[in-house]
């Protein structure tokens, strides 16, 4: 079964405060209003809010309002701490989120320093017990998991449970060590869709993922659509987008304009006059 073709899709953006390096390390966040004048095939992003040791990611809340009010999709994304209880990794994320609490939140699970050491069993009951936590502490929220598919294939056990998540997946068109030849572009994704292959929209079947439960795919690592650094782009399916949001999160009424009322006496002979 191939992945759906273009007309199935959302195009989305991944943003943190990794991509925001400038001059001298300097980290500024992004002009999102700016961005999407520029860039208007882009129809959402997900979100960075905390870093793996739970601290909050600095341009979240910028991040967040500036695509809310360009009236787009927004999704959120956190890591996952194997070396903290399930409860306090969700407490940390509550805390980064704050009142911003997107729709859709992923968890992404893929190399980072806390996992270093960890055993299959070991991360595959972590994946467990956050995802139980999550449904418990962050309702209302629609939780899902991300990752690459072979470290998922090596690192995870293929449970009933864990294979009834919803998932987002990276794979990348061009491998390592062809990185440099990654789509740079979101249309030169969109070329590229469907891929015919018999199982899912990456190269390489994973034994551990139904197709139907693929929710959104990571096709590059490399698009070279900001002004500093370069930033993850991929798809999600309308098909689970669309009963989440409703074709899109409105943003926020603007405010209602002032009514001032002025009056001003002008002196004609012997006449006033009042106008207002």
């Amino acid at each position: 079964m191939p992945w759906p073709a273009l007309s199935e899709c959302y195009r989305f953006v991944d943003w943190s405060w990794y991509q925001n390096k400038g001059p001298a390390g300097l980290y500024r966040p992004f002009d999102v209003a700016r961005f999407c004048a520029e860039h208007p095939e882009f129809d959402g992003a997900v979100l960075r809010f905390v870093w793996p040791n739970g601290a909050v990611d600095k341009h979240y809340a910028h991040y967040y309002d500036g695509w809310m009010a360009e009236n787009k999709i927004v999704m959120g994304y956190g890591w996952p701490n194997p070396t903290k209880s399930a409860v306090s990794v969700v407490q940390d994320w509550k805390r980064a989120l704050g009142e911003r609490i997107p729709k859709v939140i992923w968890g992404d699970w893929e190399e980072a320093s806390t996992f270093e050491g960890k055993t299959k069993g070991q991360l595959t009951s972590h994946m467990r017990a956050l995802y139980d936590a999550k449904k418990t502490y962050l309702q209302d929220v629609v939780h899902g998991e991300y990752s690459r598919a072979g470290w998922l294939d090596q690192r995870i056990e293929a449970l009933a449970e864990i294979r009834a998540y919803l998932w987002w997946l990276a794979h990348w068109i061009y491998p390592p060590p062809d990185f440099k030849d990654q789509a740079e572009q979101i249309n030169e994704l969109d070329v590229l869709l469907p891929i015919d292959n018999n199982f899912t929209p990456y190269r390489g079947k994973v034994i551990l993922i139904p197709v139907e439960k693929v929710k959104g795919w990571q096709g590059s690592s490399r698009g070279k659509i900001v002004p500093r650094g370069t930033s993850d782009m991929g798809y999600m399916l309308r098909s689970f987008v669309d009963p989440i949001y409703n074709g899109g999160t409105p943003p926020p009424p603007a405010p209602e304009k002032a009514i001032v009322e002025v009056k001003a006496t002008v002196t004609q002979g012997n006449a006033e006059i009042v106008y207002g």
